[in-house]
């Protein structure tokens, strides 16, 4: 959450430390690709996501407990200034 109320829906594997997928993210007007990568460690773990169209770089920073992950994030651009905002997110079973 940010000014605008973004649904990411990701799919991750890990490997060792390591995490990385695929997904689709919407903002409310538009939805687009996303790739993500990044690594974990015992309940923290961090995922760089990165937005397809317009590029865009997401830089989270999560807690874990269970299937829920909160967090922050920092975002960057190519056609605007970084901001920030709040991560919240559950994990689903296939």
């Amino acid at each position: 959450r940010d000014s605008k109320n973004r649904i990411l829906a990701l799919t991750l594997f890990q490997s060792e430390n390591a995490i990385f997928g695929t997904g689709t993210m919407n903002d409310g007007s538009d939805t687009v690709k996303v790739l993500a990568s990044g690594s974990v460690a015992a309940d923290k773990f961090g995922l760089d996501v990165i937005s397809s169209g317009t590029i865009s770089l997401y830089q989270l920073a999560l807690n874990a407990t269970g299937n829920s992950a909160s967090g922050e994030y920092r975002a960057f651009s190519t056609d605007s200034n970084p901001w920030i905002g709040i991560v919240e997110g559950t994990r689903a079973e296939k």
